[in-house]
């Protein structure tokens, strides 16, 4: 790996070059062709001095760029947000290690380490978000399964779901849909 100058030091070391150049020409007196020269080095100086503006203008350039694409990353992050609707509140339960590798209703293998869970009538496939209202932790599932099948639980969650969210029985949550 070589160790080049930036473009901007590499453009700086050659304007300082030329006006040595001239600068030396001039004291040297060399008659009729230093103003030729004079002429000559001044035009590649300002070339030089151009090339310069030029790069700091494209990196100007490519800073606003980037700002404009995290600011709009942002809003979109923020319409996430808006389009987000609350579902149910109620009791949340986590199932696992005896349903490790089995069909789901859905038809894949359930994952107790992937962040899925089961719900009665939400479409599998569809992502909800899922707040402990105790702790305020939150953390993003797909449906994959039906249940719960026991009365007042709302949700069932993966074993990884529920260790996300700081749940170890059962705890008060909140439903929000994505959209």
């Amino acid at each position: 790996m070589t160790n080049e100058p930036a473009p901007r030091q590499q453009a700086h070391g050659l304007i300082v070059a030329i006006w040595r150049l001239m600068l030396r020409d001039t004291r040297n007196n060399l008659g009729f062709g230093v103003r030729q020269r004079f002429v000559t080095l001044a035009g590649s100086t300002v070339i030089c001095v151009m090339s310069i503006l030029t790069i700091s203008d494209v990196q100007a350039r490519t800073r606003a760029v980037a700002q404009e694409m995290a600011s709009t990353q942002s809003e979109e992050a923020d319409g996430d947000a808006e389009t987000a609707r609350a579902l149910q509140s109620g009791a949340a339960s986590w199932y696992g290690p005896g349903f490790h590798g089995r069909r789901t209703a859905s038809g894949e293998t359930f994952n107790q380490n992937a962040l899925t869970a089961a719900h009665k009538t939400l479409p599998f496939g569809s992502r909800v978000r899922v707040v402990n209202q105790q702790t305020g932790r939150s953390v993003v599932v797909r449906i994959n399964d039906r249940g719960p099948f026991v009365r007042g639980r709302i949700i069932d969650l993966s074993k990884a779901s529920a260790q996300a969210l700081g749940i170890s029985g059962h705890a008060p949550v909140k439903l929000v849909g994505l959209e």
